[in-house]
C-alpha cells in the first residue's frame, strides 16, 4: 500500500478465515467499549471516556470494490441491529466509514449510485 502503519493496524479480507478474524475483532471491540467506562468504578461517562468509546467503536473500511461495499453494508447492519440488541448503550458511539476514491468502478454508473445511496441511508 505504501502507507505507513497499514500492515500493522489493518485487517484484510481476502479469504474465508479473514472473515472470522474480522468478526472476532468487532466483537472484542464491542466488549471493550462496554466495559471501558466501568473500569474506574464509576458508571457515569466523562468526556474522555466517551471519546475513548468512540475511538474503540469507529470502523473504517478501505476500498470501494465489491468486497469493501458488501463488508461496509453488512458490518453496518450487524452493528445497528444485532449490536444494538446486545449493547444498546453503545449505539450512539458506533460509526462505520468507507474510505475510497471510487465506488464499484467496474460496474455501471446506475449501480454505483444505487450502492452509494444505500450505504448512506444505513448511517
Amino acid at each position: 500500500f505504501g502507507i505507513p502503519g497499514v500492515k500493522e493496524h489493518s485487517l484484510f479480507m481476502k479469504e474465508t478465515a479473514d472473515a472470522t478474524v474480522f468478526k472476532d475483532h468487532v466483537l472484542r471491540k464491542l466488549e471493550e467499549a462496554a466495559y471501558w467506562h466501568a473500569l474506574d468504578g464509576d458508571l457515569a461517562l466523562s468526556p474522555e471516556e466517551e471519546a475513548k468509546m468512540r475511538e474503540i467503536l469507529t470502523f473504517v473500511i478501505v476500498g470501494g470494490g465489491p468486497t469493501g461495499v458488501e463488508l461496509c453494508g453488512e458490518l453496518t447492519d450487524f452493528l445497528i441491529y444485532e449490536g444494538h440488541k446486545l449493547y444498546p448503550a453503545l449505539r450512539k458511539y458506533i460509526t462505520v466509514h468507507m474510505l475510497t476514491y471510487d465506488l464499484l468502478n467496474t460496474f455501471d454508473i446506475e449501480l454505483q449510485e444505487h450502492a452509494l445511496k444505500h450505504l448512506k441511508g444505513k448511517q
